[in-house]
């Protein structure tokens, strides 16, 4: 599977898509685009289980983390792709502005950790694990600049790392480990929305995730529903966890 040409590709259908944008539409979009790399059926699993021997390949995984105690979470993995020369896992998060008037930013800036915590568990040689965010103009600017409701510094600059970077640029979240989780801060409000498919809650002590960004772009789509304020903006992030 060449990831260069899918997200290209993932890209051109997102700026042409003019009916309304969820996360299972470009969840399929970009099934539909690996689908036009690979016909075979038999190599793709859509919203495989993290908990449970659903599939061979991934018997061997350690989901004991993943908080089994509230079933509201969902606990599948977007993606799997295999074939006897690869294996793809891939977690998609699609964020937009809600019907809301206030939108917990810091709340959705955990989701992204939550995710990439979760896809991080699967662990098995071989098996690749592929992060892609979609997001229309209020994360964007939120992630690009000033990110109002957290004020602790080393995880602004972080957040600021990670969602700024250029395609093959290294983000080390371990570099936050031993700074102070605080109400006040913000930092225990992002790290809630973080812990919420875990049993254990993160925090500062000890985070051990990096990942390589893979690929950045920032277009417009002709969708007219991507938010409440009818913004034509999307932009997209890929990234691998090493």
């Amino acid at each position: 599977m060449n990831l260069e040409t899918l997200f290209i590709n993932l890209e051109t259908a997102l700026c042409a898509r003019n009916e309304i944008l969820t996360e299972d539409n470009i969840r399929y979009y970009l099934f539909a685009k690996m689908y036009d790399q690979d016909n075979q059926l038999n190599h793709y699993i859509l919203e495989l289980p993290y908990k449970g021997e659903v599939d061979d390949t991934l018997r061997k995984c350690d989901f004991s983390g993943l908080n089994s105690k509230n079933n509201s979470f969902h606990q599948e993995l977007d993606l799997f792709y295999k074939t006897s020369q690869e294996k793809i896992a891939i977690e998609l998060k699609f964020h937009r502005r809600t019907m809301l008037a206030v939108t917990g930013l810091p709340n959705k800036a955990g989701e992204l950790f939550n995710d990439l915590k979760r896809l991080e568990l699967i662990n098995l040689n071989g098996v690749r694990r592929i992060f892609v965010y979609v997001t229309d103009d209020e994360m964007h600017k939120y992630l690009s600049g000033g990110r109002r409701g957290i004020h602790n510094s080393a995880l602004n600059e972080m957040l600021g790392k990670f969602y700024n970077g250029n395609p093959g640029n290294f983000v080390d979240f371990r570099c936050l480990n031993g700074a102070v989780n605080q109400e006040r801060d913000g930092s225990e409000t992002f790290f809630n929305c973080a812990s919420k498919s875990f049993i254990r809650k993160f925090d500062f002590s000890n985070i051990g995730l990096k990942v390589r960004i893979i690929y950045k772009s920032d277009f417009t789509s002709q969708s007219t529903s991507i938010n409440r304020q009818k913004s034509s903006g999307l932009h997209l992030r890929v990234y691998e966890i090493m």
